[in-house]
């Protein structure tokens, strides 16, 4: 389990892990940083919308992912 002091924190190493490829649902998430599956999808939009990053999730891989990686 990670312990994180900040909201900003969580962010950027949900931004890590997503750059990073890391198999990891939004249940496995919310497992990992210690928070509710919704925590995690907000965090995520924040990612899509305010720092706009085009990240979303691929049933076929089963892990969140940036546009430009799917082929």
């Amino acid at each position: 389990m990670v312990d994180f002091k900040s909201y900003e924190d969580r962010r950027a190493y949900l931004l890590y892990l997503i750059i990073h490829k890391y198999p990891l649902s939004r249940k496995q998430l919310a497992q990992k940083f210690n928070c509710e599956e919704h925590t995690i999808t907000r965090m995520i939009n924040d990612l899509r919308f305010h720092k706009k990053y085009p990240i979303r999730y691929s049933k076929s891989l089963k892990r969140y992912v940036l546009v430009e990686d799917e082929q």
